[in-house]
């Protein structure tokens, strides 16, 4: 991921903190504003002319809220200057009412009241890690602002001493404001990098398991019909042998074996001897369905697993195979093997028990075939 994108994400997040913080401004500046104003005229008795200065904060609240559900609001652009619009203007409005009131006889509270409320307002920013980063900027705004007073109504060494603190304030928080922004964006880089980490470390695992279950299934799985292989074989039906024997439960065991696949692969070559045996298996499969077992253990040699099936309901169910084989002429030769209850076997004992009798049939196939001399 690239600095510009983790920027950009960086600042979606500031954002929707602007949105919130902006809000809850506009809303405390139309609560304390006229609580304010009130203070000022009818408590204080200041010039009615701090109205203008009170109104300010209000107008730019205002202007906030309509953006913040405008079709700007997803402008981070515009919403960032709309709620430093807000912190400026209370900024000016704390010129104003000290431009107006220094001088009377509750000028030296002023400058106590003016320097909690810069400082205070710097604290706002700092905390305000949107705008954190214009801190210096405002804080060269703090500085103009005391230059200007003192050169329209001159300051003596009691008001200057009161507003030393703010700007004190303004030099330390504009330090530590550049240091701890720095500080926010590379611990959000860190962490975006970290997540980005974790997320392509969990893909590179998901990856891996999916490739290891490819190859778990490609080891156990024929490529070219895609039903269980030899490996497979020896693995499945050594555990279901083992099974059923314990749950003294009957199967049977088929073995296959195709008749013309070499005439065909000589005469026709191997593609059509590949056609064929792709044949020969969906046509099985299609016929006993996907719960059973069929395996290929050779080129041309088949397993078939039957659960629960009787020796003669395993042979019905081979012929009529044969039949279904025969309409596409596909020839095959198979054996039965049978284990009951009484009788414990083992993978390989069932298998050439199976073996031998397909070569039976394929032998008296042949004799049957044979031409009479």
């Amino acid at each position: 991921m690239e600095n510009k994108d983790i920027i950009e994400m960086y600042n979606h997040n500031l954002h929707k903190e602007l949105i919130s913080m902006g809000r809850i401004a506009s809303v405390t500046s139309f609560i304390l504003m006229p609580l304010f104003y009130f203070k000022d005229i009818f408590m204080t008795q200041y010039a009615h002319s701090t109205f203008f200065w009170r109104l300010l904060p209000i107008v730019v609240s205002i202007l906030f809220i309509l953006l913040s559900f405008s079709k700007y609001h997803n402008s981070y652009r515009i919403i960032k200057y709309a709620y430093l619009a807000i912190l400026y203007s209370v900024l000016i409005m704390m010129f104003g009412l000290f431009y107006i009131n220094y001088g009377t006889k509750n000028g030296r509270f002023n400058s106590f009241l003016i320097a909690g409320l810069i400082t205070s307002l710097l604290i706002i920013q700092i905390f305000s890690s949107p705008v954190r980063k214009y801190i210096i900027s405002f804080s060269i705004a703090v500085i103009l602002f005391f230059i200007a007073t003192f050169t329209l109504k001159g300051g003596d060494l009691f008001i200057i001493s009161n507003l030393l603190n703010p700007v004190a304030t303004v030099v330390l928080i504009s330090v530590f404001s550049y240091i701890n922004e720095k500080k926010s964006f590379s611990e959000f880089k860190s962490k975006v990098l970290l997540e980005l980490s974790e997320r392509e470390l969990i893909n590179e695992m998901e990856y891996r398991k999916s490739l290891e279950n490819q190859l778990k299934n490609e080891v156990l799985h024929d490529p070219l019909t895609t039903i269980y292989n030899k490996k497979a074989a020896e693995k499945i039906l050594t555990k279901k042998i083992e099974q059923f024997n314990k749950e003294n439960r009957i199967f049977s065991l088929v073995f296959v074996d195709l008749d013309d696949l070499k005439t065909i692969n000589d005469n026709k070559g191997h593609d059509a001897g590949d056609k064929y045996i792709i044949s020969f298996t969906e046509m099985v499969t299609d016929f006993l369905g996907k719960n059973k077992y069929m395996f290929r253990v050779g080129g041309d040699e088949f397993l078939i697993f039957f659960e629960d099936k009787e020796l003669d309901a395993t042979n019905n169910i081979m012929e009529l195979i044969t039949d279904i084989c025969l309409s596409k002429n596909i020839k095959f030769s198979y054996g039965t093997s049978f284990s009951n209850s009484s009788k414990l076997v083992t993978l390989y004992a069932i298998i050439r028990e199976a073996d031998i009798k397909m070569y039976n049939q394929k032998r008296r196939k042949k004799q049957l075939d044979k031409p009479e001399i």
